[in-house]
């Protein structure tokens, strides 16, 4: 559906996702510390994370996103940070580009 590797499709990556866009200066340490993808009871596998079940729960949660390696804080290639608020707390974890897509696309 989506080449991952490409840059023509990392372009349009923000055309097709459904939640927005955030500045990667909102994701800092103390968010980062603040929480993970367990705190919303899912693994952090492939199979979970893009689950019916999973894509449901990270939808619920999910407040925006910053491509990894625009951040200050903990940037990685090739995977998009993923801020989520949940009892009262936001914080934020790496998805793999492909989980990301598979998830958060129209």
């Amino acid at each position: 559906m989506f080449a991952e590797n490409t840059t023509t499709n990392m372009k349009n990556l923000e055309k097709i996702i459904i939640i927005p866009k955030l500045d990667s200066s909102l994701f800092t340490w103390l968010n980062w510390k603040a929480g993970s993808i367990h705190d919303l009871d899912l693994k952090c596998r492939y199979s979970d994370i893009t689950s019916t079940r999973g894509k449901l729960i990270l939808k619920l949660y999910a407040m925006g996103w910053c491509y990894g390696e625009n951040l200050t804080c903990r940037p990685k290639q090739n995977e998009i940070a993923l801020m989520c608020f949940k009892d009262k707390t936001e914080f934020w974890f790496h998805l793999r580009k492909q989980e990301f897509i598979e998830v958060f696309s129209k």
